[in-house]
C-alpha cells in the first residue's frame, strides 16, 4: 500500500502543479510528479503522463508512442479513463496500429464494470456501424440510450439520428437495466 499511497499523492501533486491549485502553474513540475506516480504503478499518474505526451505539455513534445505506452499501462491497471484513452488510440491508430476490434473489446470491458458515458456512446457507435464488431442495431440503440441517460444527451441524439433511429423521449424513459437486460454482457461476448 505504501507505493500506491505514494503514487496517489504524487499524482495529486502533479495535478496541483498543472492546474495551479495552491501553487503557481508549473507544467514541468507537474510532469515530474506524474512520472513519479507512474513509476510507482499509479494508474492515474500513468494516464496523466499519457495525456502529457498526447498533448505535448509539461516540457515534452507530442509523442504518440509514449502516450500509448502510458495509456496502456493505465489500462492494464483497470483505470477507466486510461482504458478509454487506449481504446481511442486503437480506434484512431494514434501511436499504435489501428484496431477497431480491440478498441471495441476494451470499450465493452469499461461498460461492464464502470459508468463512463463517453465509452458507452463509443461502444454504441461500434455496434450501430459494425466497426470492430458484428453490426447490432438493437444493442447499439440500447447503448446510445444508456449514454443519453448517463448525460451524453446531445452526442447520443446525434448518433441515434445519424443512423435513422428515434430520439423520442418516451422511448428513452423506458427502463433499461443492464443487469437484467444483459446488453453489456452480450457486448463483451462479441
Amino acid at each position: 500500500a505504501g507505493n500506491l499511497d505514494h503514487a496517489e499523492a504524487a499524482c495529486c501533486a502533479g495535478a496541483c502543479c498543472m492546474e495551479g491549485r495552491g501553487t503557481a502553474v508549473d507544467e514541468a513540475k507537474g510532469l515530474e510528479w506524474f512520472r513519479k506516480s507512474a513509476d510507482h504503478d499509479g494508474f492515474e499518474g500513468q494516464y496523466n503522463l499519457g495525456q502529457c505526451f498526447r498533448r505535448g505539455v509539461g516540457g515534452v513534445d507530442e509523442n504518440p508512442e509514449l502516450a500509448v505506452r502510458w495509456f496502456n499501462a493505465s489500462s492494464d491497471n483497470r483505470f477507466p479513463e486510461g482504458m478509454y484513452a487506449m481504446a481511442m488510440c486503437l480506434e484512431q491508430g494514434y501511436g499504435c496500429e489501428q484496431d477497431s476490434t480491440q478498441a471495441a473489446e476494451l470499450l465493452a470491458k469499461i461498460c461492464d464494470k464502470y459508468i463512463l458515458p463517453a465509452a458507452t456512446l463509443s461502444l454504441a457507435t461500434h455496434y450501430l456501424k459494425g466497426r470492430g464488431v458484428d453490426q447490432d442495431l438493437e444493442l447499439g440503440e440500447k447503448l446510445a440510450r444508456l449514454a443519453w441517460k448517463q448525460g451524453m444527451v446531445g452526442p447520443a441524439r446525434e448518433v441515434l439520428e445519424a443512423v435513422g433511429l428515434s430520439t423520442d423521449l418516451e422511448l428513452l424513459a423506458k427502463s433499461f437495466d443492464p443487469a437484467s437486460d444483459g446488453p453489456l454482457s452480450r457486448a463483451e461476448e462479441k
